[in-house]
C-alpha cells in the first residue's frame, strides 16, 4: 500500500524531464512515414507522396491514417467529457477534488503555476470544446451562471465580457439556482 506522500511522487508530472509533446509527434511521424515508405524506421529518403497526406479518407485519396496531434486533442477532449459525465471515475473525482473544487473549469486560467502539464494541455482544449457544448440546466445547482454555456449566446462571461458580473450584480461564481432564489 503507498502512503500519502508515496502517492504523490507517482503522480507528479515533471514535462521538464521529457521533451515537448509536438516534438514527439514530430519525431514519432517521421519514424511512422520512414517505416511505412521503406519497411524501416532508420531511412526517410524516396517517399513519393507527403505524410500528412496520407491521414486523408480513404475517399480523398489517403490511407485514412490518424494525425497523432488530432487524435491527442480527440483523447484530451474525452477526458473533459469524463469530468462532466463520468462522476465514478477515480481520474475525475480526483482532479474535481484537486482543481474543480472552487471554480468551473471553463473559469481556469490555462496559464496557472499549480495544475499538472497534463490538466493545462486540457485547459487548452476549453475554446475548442466550448463551441458544441450546451448545457440543460435542470434544478441550476451545477450551471454556473456566468461560465457555463446554458444561454443560445453560449457562456455569458464570453458574451458580456468581464464588467457582466459588476453591472449586473451576480456574482462571479454563482450558480443559476443561487440567482433564482436570489431574485425570490
Amino acid at each position: 500500500m503507498l502512503n500519502k506522500s508515496a502517492a504523490q511522487r507517482r503522480f507528479n508530472y515533471h514535462p521538464v524531464d521529457v521533451l515537448k509533446q509536438f516534438e514527439v509527434i514530430k519525431r514519432i511521424n517521421t519514424l511512422s512515414s520512414a517505416f511505412f515508405w521503406h519497411g524501416s524506421s532508420e531511412s526517410g529518403r524516396g517517399a513519393k507522396v507527403k505524410w500528412e497526406h496520407l491521414n486523408y479518407p480513404k475517399k480523398e485519396g489517403g490511407l485514412g491514417l490518424w494525425s497523432l496531434a488530432s487524435w491527442n486533442n480527440t483523447c484530451g477532449i474525452k477526458l473533459i467529457w469524463m469530468l462532466y459525465f463520468r462522476a465514478g471515475s477515480i481520474w475525475v473525482a480526483w482532479i474535481r477534488t484537486k482543481y474543480l473544487s472552487h471554480s468551473p473549469f471553463w473559469a481556469l486560467n490555462e496559464k496557472n503555476n499549480r495544475f499538472s502539464w497534463m490538466f493545462l494541455k486540457l485547459l487548452k482544449l476549453t475554446k475548442v470544446v466550448s463551441s458544441f457544448n450546451r448545457i440543460k440546466i435542470g434544478n441550476g445547482d451545477d450551471t454556473f451562471f456566468w461560465w457555463d454555456s446554458w444561454t443560445p449566446f453560449g457562456s455569458l462571461i464570453d458574451f458580456l465580457g468581464s464588467d457582466g458580473p459588476s453591472t449586473l450584480g451576480i456574482p462571479l461564481f454563482n450558480t443559476i439556482s443561487d440567482v433564482i432564489s436570489f431574485d425570490s
